[in-house]
């Protein structure tokens, strides 16, 4: 019997929700005021390590890097960096365009020099659209006055951001920045996304029983002729 798009949506999300990828997963919020958080992945856990708010431009970022390295060998799991990525949408402008991929890079360069040093494997980079994480942990895009509907402005995502990584690690110490807490959120998306579970690899899967089935496409379906009947054969 076929399924409807909203029957294949909602059951891949049920499975997205239901499952935790074996890693140690650095959620990083790039920017000059950036955010950075460590999450331990497990199946039937995700927990958060720490969350530091971090000058981009300091030795703060290899210290946080180092204790990454540091954390995921005394765990003896694989690393993976979660990074948020923004597309090429939006009002930005092509100076503060290159200033988050400057920023960006120089998260990425830090974990790239640190793993040479060790002699470790490369930690993967999985990109995390910003829309997305959003959309999955934040319930809302906005709130509706006088009739109108109006989109959220950046420092009330952060604060939104900040009340749902309250909400995701209930319990842990929550006396940090909204960067940081951002930077929480995407480590948390990244420890049920399928660019981790892909990069993580199907050995190391199988090991712990494992597999990674791609949920993106069936929570985010393309249009196609099959939608716009409604239908999706199993």
């Amino acid at each position: 019997m076929a399924e409807t798009i909203a029957e294949v949506r909602r059951n891949a999300l049920a499975r997205w929700w239901d499952r935790e990828w074996p890693a140690v997963v650095l959620g990083i919020d790039p920017g000059r005021s950036a955010g950075v958080a460590l999450i331990d992945s497990f199946p039937g856990r995700v927990r958060l390590c720490w969350a530091r708010e971090v000058d981009s431009y300091s030795p703060e970022v290899e210290r946080a890097i180092l204790d990454a390295y540091a954390y995921a060998e005394s765990r003896e799991r694989p690393l993976v960096a979660t990074v948020e990525d923004w597309g090429a949408g939006g009002a930005r402008g092509l100076a503060q365009w290159v200033g988050l991929g400057e920023q960006r890079g120089i998260w990425l360069r830090a974990i790239f020099v640190e793993g040479v040093r060790r002699a470790a494997r490369k930690v993967p980079i999985v990109k995390v659209p910003q829309t997305r994480w959003r959309s999955r942990l934040i319930e809302s895009s906005g709130e509706r006055a006088n009739g109108q509907f109006s989109r959220f402005d950046s420092d009330r995502w952060k604060f939104e951001a900040y009340q749902a990584a309250r909400r995701l690690f209930a319990g842990s110490d929550f006396g940090i920045g909204e960067n940081a807490a951002e930077a929480a959120c995407i480590g948390y998306f990244g420890a049920r996304a399928d660019g981790t579970g892909k990069a993580l690899g199907k050995r190391w899967l199988a090991s712990h029983g494992l597999e990674c089935e791609p949920l993106e496409p069936l929570i985010h379906p393309k249009k196609t002729r099959e939608k716009k009947r409604g239908k999706v054969s199993k």
